[in-house]
């Protein structure tokens, strides 16, 4: 793969190098089937990620409807990315990626990737068995087992997680997560409060810096990359605006859109402010 092919593909991927940040305070938060989540089925994030100045690649990240996973109420998180049709002209990328969470999000059920280039499809799943507090995953033809810690979520559920979580500054986060070969404990510190611009508007956020030091791929290649991550100050936290900078180049996502989940009947409202 080409210089040129690593940048792109790392731009249309970057929402998922976010999600892939553990998250939550040092003690598991277990959260009751009462308490009000920040987010709700039907709701669909849109960003767009920039590299060098050019619009590079699109990402969404949705909430599908509950569904029933082994007969038990579940969540299901869905996120797409893919590059825009100039990209795509030199180097055509779209991933598709699901997740299933309990109906208490306290932790991950299953994971599953589809990853589509030019020439080549990826395809990978991780079923977690909390009997054994083992996870089964497979990428393609591999398969290992991974063993868990309690409360672990992936790579996506993490995502929202994180959202239900009060920030404030300073406060150091971590939670454990997995993927295809290990599961881990991150961590995460809020550095502040800042208002920043993202997608056309003006946001007050808190500032989040993941410590990427255990994270793998471009991140683990390159001693000072760094991310940076503003989380809207409101009880949603929705990241607004993520800056990374790697060995190949510095990106860029901005929150375009939100549409917001409306009551049964009624379309579902869109709006980038």
């Amino acid at each position: 793969m080409t210089s040129t092919q690593r940048l792109i593909r790392l731009a249309a991927c970057l929402l998922l190098a976010i999600t892939a940040i553990c998250w939550c305070s040092h003690e598991p938060v277990i959260a009751s089937p009462l308490q009000p989540f920040p987010f709700a089925p039907g709701e669909k994030l849109h960003y767009a990620v920039y590299w060098a100045g050019i619009k590079a690649a699109e990402a969404t990240l949705e909430i599908m409807p509950m569904t029933d996973l082994d007969g038990k109420p579940a969540w299901h998180f869905v996120m797409t990315a893919q590059t825009t049709p100039l990209v795509a002209a030199i180097y055509p990328v779209h991933d598709r990626i699901e997740s299933w969470a309990d109906a208490d999000m306290t932790r991950a059920l299953r994971y599953t990737e589809f990853k589509q280039k030019r020439f080549e499809v990826k395809n990978l799943s991780i079923s977690f068995d909390w009997e054994s507090n083992t996870a089964h995953t497979a990428k393609n033809e591999k398969k290992r087992l991974v063993k868990l810690l309690p409360g672990a979520f992936d790579p996506l559920s993490i995502f929202y997680f994180f959202r239900m979580q009060e920030l404030s500054e300073n406060l150091e986060l971590s939670r454990p997560v997995a993927d295809r070969k290990r599961c881990m404990q991150g961590v995460a510190n809020v550095r502040g409060r800042e208002t920043v611009q993202s997608g056309g508007r003006l946001w007050d956020t808190w500032l989040v810096e993941p410590d990427l030091r255990r994270i793998e791929g471009v991140f683990k290649k390159n001693p000072d990359a760094r991310m940076q991550i503003w989380v809207s100050a409101d009880e949603r936290r929705i990241p607004v605006l993520v800056k990374s900078k790697v060995a190949v180049g510095s990106f860029t996502a901005e929150l375009v859109s939100i549409e917001s989940p409306q009551p049964a009947g009624q379309p579902p409202s869109r709006a980038n402010k």
